[in-house]
């Protein structure tokens, strides 16, 4: 699904905001009221004011995402204290609905490309801690009511680390 929508992002702004959803995790929210001085593009970070709960936290994005976000500036850098991706929270949902329509895809929300990305992290290896720090979690407790591994992830999981293949082999 997310090969689909990314095809069918038509300007950079849409592949830079698609990528860097699902690298951050942010939520629609967070998204929105994300401004020019929140994000270091070179660095690969951008500061989430007021996050859920009031929090701040910074989030991380990888080079992929750098250079969709640098094409995007290309065109439009925003300004200091201009949002970075001109949506409102209602606006993003629209323009999510509008790509996933014309990517055939039925559920394109923030919150897929949030559990999405924290999903693909775990199996990357990320620790559980880790992946709720960065998503502005608590605790872990939270993230795993949307973490449902699926079937195939404890198989593999147990393929590689299952106690007597692993020790009396």
């Amino acid at each position: 699904d997310v090969a689909q929508i990314l095809a069918a992002c038509q300007t950079h702004r849409d592949r830079a905001l698609i990528l860097f959803l699902l690298d951050t995790g942010v939520r629609r929210s967070e998204l929105a009221g994300l401004v020019g001085a929140d994000v270091d593009i070179k660095a690969g970070h951008a500061r989430v004011r007021n996050g859920k709960g009031g929090k701040d936290r910074t989030v991380f994005f990888g080079v992929t995402t750098q250079r969709a976000m640098v094409r995007y500036y290309l065109e439009r850098k925003p300004a200091a204290a201009d949002p970075v991706f001109g949506l409102s929270p209602d606006g993003l949902r629209a323009q999510l609905r509008r790509l996933g329509q014309r990517a055939g895809v039925n559920h394109c929300t923030a919150h897929t490309f949030r559990r999405t990305g924290a999903l693909w992290s775990l199996r990357a290896g990320m620790d559980i801690h880790r992946l709720a720090r960065l998503l502005g979690h608590a605790d872990i407790q939270v993230l795993r009511t949307y973490l449902d591994l699926v079937e195939d992830d404890v198989r593999a999981a147990h393929a590689a680390h299952g106690a007597v293949d692993n020790f009396l082999t």
